[in-house]
């Protein structure tokens, strides 16, 4: 279903698509290297977010409705382990059960905290961040 990889593709493929480097994979950072460079859509806030499950979160925001293709990054807090930093690499149609699946396989809520997705050679980038702001960047 995935495989763990390095931070490093993921810097790559999301500076490719903003044009430029965030000081992070957080959210914010994304966000914040997007400005005046690249179109933002339907940027929200899902303040309630809490109260769902991923599945509800997931359609609430529309994120099986992006239309992703290729191969796609996916960090989560999952990503962030003691002493290592890894992003989980699928195919676009595995990104449903990847979100299905996450508490089971991490015992932790795929919408713990701050969520990226990024086409490998696409150009669209999704984030979620921990107060439930979620929203496409297309480069």
């Amino acid at each position: 279903m995935f495989q763990r990889l390095p931070f490093d593709p993921v810097f790559e493929a999301v500076t490719r698509i903003l044009g430029a480097t965030p000081v992070s994979l957080s959210p914010g950072a994304i966000y914040e290297a997007s400005i005046g460079r690249i179109e933002v859509a339907n940027y929200k806030v899902f303040a309630s977010f809490l109260m769902y499950d991923d599945a509800e979160i997931a359609e609430r925001t529309g994120l099986h409705h992006v239309g992703f293709s290729g191969e796609l990054f996916v960090v989560t807090e999952a990503s962030y382990t003691p002493g290592s930093k890894t992003a989980f690499a699928m195919g676009a149609g595995d990104l449903v059960s990847f979100v299905d699946a996450h508490r089971k396989i991490f015992n932790d809520p795929f919408f713990h905290g701050d969520v990226v997705i990024v086409e490998r050679d696409g150009r669209k980038l999704w984030t979620f961040d921990h107060e439930g702001q979620h929203g496409l960047l297309c480069g």
